[in-house]
C-alpha cells in the first residue's frame, strides 16, 4: 500500500488545443495548495490517482487503478465534464477544489477506506479558508551567511494565476531586499524541484536533489545579480 503524494487533472488533446491554458495549468494552485494541507494519507493504495475530463470509454468503469504502477484513474461524470467546458476564472478555483474532493472521497469511500474522508475535507477546507492562495516560508531553504552578514529566506507565493517564489536578503542592519528568482507567474511546483540551499563566499545559492544549480544570487559587489532557470 502506497501513500498518496500526487495528484493530475488531464484532458483529452483536442479539448486542451482548443483553449489558452490546459486544465493542469487552471488547477494549479488549487492541486499545490490541497497536497500541501492534505497530510500523509492512503486513500486507495495509489501514490498517484489521475482525473480524467474526458468522455469515458463504454469498455472502461470511471474508477480503476493499477496496483503494479500504484496509479489509480478517475472519469469525471458527464456533468462536471459540461461545466469544465464553460468554466469562468472567478468561478474554476472552487469548481476544481469541489471536484478533487469529491473524487478523492468517492475514491475512498469505494474502498471502504472512510477514515480518509475527514482529512480529504479538511484539506478542502483549509485552501478555501485561505481564499485559494497563500505565501509558504520554505524552511529548507532559508539559510544564514558563514560571516553573518546576510541571511536568505525563500517564500513561494501561490494563487489563481499559477506561482512565483522571491527570496528576502537580510543583512546585518537588519535591512531587507526582496529578490525575485521566477517570472511573475510559473506552473512549475518549485518545492518539489527545489531542494537545497547554500552560501558560497557572497552568494546564496539554491539546487535541485542532484546538486544542480538552479537558483544564485550574488551580492558580492554590493549590486544584486540574480542568475535564475525560472527567470528570463
Amino acid at each position: 500500500m502506497a501513500y498518496f503524494n500526487m495528484i493530475e487533472l488531464r484532458e483529452d488533446e483536442q479539448r486542451k488545443d482548443d483553449k489558452e491554458y490546459s486544465i493542469s495549468f487552471q488547477a494549479h494552485n488549487i492541486i499545490q495548495m490541497f497536497m500541501f494541507f492534505l497530510p500523509k494519507v492512503q486513500i486507495d493504495g495509489s501514490s498517484k490517482i489521475s482525473i480524467l475530463f474526458e468522455e469515458k470509454p463504454e469498455d472502461k468503469p470511471q474508477y480503476f487503478r493499477s496496483d503494479y504502477f500504484h496509479i489509480s484513474t478517475y472519469y469525471v461524470d458527464e456533468s462536471t465534464l459540461i461545466i469544465a467546458n464553460k468554466i469562468s476564472l472567478e468561478e474554476k478555483d472552487e469548481f476544481f477544489l469541489s471536484v478533487i474532493e469529491n473524487v478523492l472521497s468517492d475514491i475512498a469511500s469505494k474502498v471502504g477506506n472512510n477514515e480518509v474522508v475527514d482529512a480529504i475535507h479538511g484539506a478542502a477546507d483549509r485552501v478555501r479558508e485561505h481564499n485559494y492562495e497563500m505565501i509558504l516560508k520554505m524552511e529548507k531553504l532559508a539559510k544564514g551567511s558563514k560571516d553573518r552578514r546576510y541571511k536568505a529566506i525563500t517564500y513561494i507565493k501561490i494563487n489563481s494565476l499559477g506561482e512565483s517564489a522571491y527570496v528576502e536578503i537580510i543583512d546585518d542592519k537588519k535591512q531587507v531586499q526582496k529578490v525575485d528568482i521566477t517570472e511573475p507567474i510559473t506552473f512549475v511546483s518549485l518545492n518539489q524541484i527545489i531542494k537545497k540551499c547554500e552560501w558560497r563566499d557572497h552568494s546564496f545559492v539554491m539546487m535541485n536533489n542532484l546538486g544542480k544549480e538552479l537558483v544564485s544570487i550574488d551580492l558580492s559587489d554590493g549590486n544584486i545579480k540574480v542568475k535564475s532557470v525560472y527567470k528570463r
